[in-house]
């Protein structure tokens, strides 16, 4: 990849991190007070309503079988 054109991209991080992108993602400031739950090994999905790039989106409701 030389950083140009469309692709999906996978994260790995701690749970303050991954809310702060959260909120960063749906256009939030950072010091907003969102409660968000995270799941130890937990899957969430950042992408775009309607697959429009100006409709930023959470998928909620994923998760793995125990």
């Amino acid at each position: 990849m030389n950083g140009s054109g469309n692709g999906n991209v996978i994260l790995v991080a701690h749970g303050l991190i991954l809310r702060a992108l959260v909120k960063r993602w749906l256009g939030y400031p950072l010091d907003l007070k969102l409660e968000m739950m995270l799941s130890p090994g937990g899957i969430g999905v950042l992408s775009y309503k309607n697959h429009d790039i100006d409709e930023p989106a959470l998928f909620i409701g994923l998760s793995l079988p125990p």
